[in-house]
């Protein structure tokens, strides 16, 4: 599914679906409130949709995101019922593009359902980067505390995830805000992790955010909703209503990470000055003459 903000085609990649525990994820929300989003299996979990966004400018295939991958272990594929590796690397093959083809990876922080797929273990068992000739960024408080984890912060990070892209010289650290192009550019927002990131895109008066783990799906609309994982709750309650005030008031598109029904939508406020979600279908434009097209390696 694609849709366009200007100039700018942004394509979803639907890498996979798994199943996280209700309580960790809905943290301090009661169950009756809840469940009125989400139905546990009979395990506690509720399904997250692991979604990736290729954004096509005209000269550069930025990846948000990288999904699962493919080296979760038996242990982590039954707590989290995946059952099957992620299909990034299809999704992708699905418009035309090979992992060659793709120029920048931003990735929102180093979990492991956002950073998973930033490396891969080929068919000989040998760990390889997925994205040979991406340029992978990342900000530099996120790597020091994901290189460096607590008790708290471990569960969360799979190491063969990121170390390989530094010994590879694909990666690059960012202090602060950062612009990838005139259309892209980064802002930390923190909360979720300490230097966690969001992404927004400019062009032609329009705009769109991805605002990864501070808005994972729809549900987490209101001010109070936050997962267990975020460290620094009340900064994510900030950074989440920045975004959906700024997002509101330009009409712009939220693509949210985890959403598993309608992940691309407009933020709107109801009679009540409450923000709500309203799912927006794939736009059919017209391709760009080839001159405009992202270069293919």
């Amino acid at each position: 599914m694609s849709y366009q903000v200007g100039d700018v085609k942004v394509h979803l990649l639907r890498d996979s679906v798994y199943w996280t525990d209700a309580g960790a994820i809905f943290g301090i929300v009661p169950k009756p409130i809840w469940s009125r989003h989400a139905k546990p299996d009979r395990r506690g979990r509720v399904p997250l949709a692991v979604n990736c966004y290729l954004i096509q400018t005209k000269r550069q295939n930025i990846l948000v995101d990288a999904g699962l991958g493919n080296k979760l272990n038996a242990k982590w594929r039954d707590i989290y019922a995946v059952k099957k590796d992620g299909a990034l690397v299809d999704e992708l093959a699905k418009i035309g593009l090979a992992p060659r083809d793709v120029d920048v990876v931003i990735l929102t922080h180093l979990h492991f359902d956002h950073a998973g797929g930033a490396t891969t273990t080929d068919e000989e068992g040998v760990l390889r980067i997925t994205f040979p000739k991406a340029t992978y960024l990342v900000q530099r408080r996120d790597w020091a505390d994901a290189t460096h984890p607590n008790e708290r912060t471990r569960g969360g990070f799979q190491p063969e995830d990121f170390l390989p892209l530094r010994e590879a010289g694909r990666l690059r650290l960012l202090d602060g805000d950062h612009f990838v192009n005139k259309n892209v550019s980064t802002v930390v927002t923190g909360g979720h992790t300490t230097a966690h990131q969001v992404v927004r895109v400019a062009s032609r008066r329009q705009v769109a955010y991805f605002p990864g783990d501070v808005i994972p799906t729809a549900a987490y609309f209101p001010p109070a909703y936050a997962t267990a994982y975020d460290l620094h709750p009340l900064t994510t309650l900030e950074a989440k209503k920045t975004v959906l005030r700024r997002t509101a008031r330009r009409r712009g598109l939220l693509f949210l990470p985890h959403e598993t029904d309608h992940p691309v939508g407009r933020v709107e406020a109801d009679e009540n000055k409450r923000y709500v979600f309203k799912p927006v279908a794939p736009e059919e434009t017209p391709p760009r003459s080839t001159k405009n097209q992202p270069r293919k390696r």
